[in-house]
């Protein structure tokens, strides 16, 4: 029988593998245009269902995470809407939400790793 954070993982559509984006979660079968924001949140849920034992989607988001630290800006900023294949931003629009991912993951893993960026964001706001 499978775990909820099981189901949940095989029910979640991702961009494939030789995408620029690559296993980003997406709202439906064929689309390229990512919403960040959107992105984030789906991949905040898949979090809520980390158990002690059953820590698979930690590393699903911290894949995410990751790519996303490479795709920072210089304002702590994140392009909100991409072209997931391709890489390319659409639109001038940015977003911070990646930060919040990157702190549930810390929280999770007890982890230091996206400290850093947490640094680079508050020296933004002064």
């Amino acid at each position: 029988m499978q775990t909820k954070q099981q189901q949940a993982l095989d029910d979640t559509i991702w961009t494939p593998f030789d995408w620029f984006y690559c296993n980003f979660p997406l709202e439906e079968e064929g689309q390229e245009v990512i919403t960040l924001d959107r992105a984030v949140e789906t991949m905040l849920e898949l979090l809520d269902l980390v158990e002690a034992h059953d820590t698979v989607a930690a590393g699903y988001a911290a894949h995410v995470a990751h790519i996303l630290v490479t795709q920072e800006r210089e304002n702590c900023c994140w392009d909100a809407v991409f072209n997931a294949r391709s890489g390319l931003k659409i639109g001038i629009e940015s977003t911070r939400s990646p930060l919040k991912l990157m702190q549930k993951l810390t929280d999770i893993l007890s982890s230091t790793e996206f400290d850093h960026v947490y640094r680079r964001a508050e020296k933004s706001r002064l």
